[in-house]
């Protein structure tokens, strides 16, 4: 069946057949781009997979920077108190 032809009512049948034979093997440049699909497909998601890591590693690394700068904030804001009452003391003793 050439494309673009009509297809006839008396050999609808063995027209299905064909196309059908044509679904179920497909020529080689469909395979060809089939195989090509898959390959670049699979390596999106290897890719894809890689950059999810680094992504979480870096939001790790975010996550225990944040948790650090957090501690030394609480502890210099405890330094800070002491020192001023230290401050207070002395001055008050004067």
């Amino acid at each position: 069946m050439v494309q673009g032809e009509k297809i006839s009512l008396p050999n609808y049948g063995s027209e299905l057949n064909a196309l059908l034979s044509l679904l179920r093997n497909p020529p080689l440049p469909f395979n060809m781009k089939k195989a090509e699909f898959e390959y670049k497909r699979q390596v999106w998601e290897r890719n894809s997979k890689e950059a999810r890591l680094a992504l979480e590693v870096a939001l790790q690394h975010v996550e225990l920077s944040s948790n650090y700068l957090t501690f030394d904030l609480e502890a210099t804001r405890r330094e800070r108190n002491h020192l001023r009452k230290m401050l207070a003391e002395i001055n008050g003793n004067k």
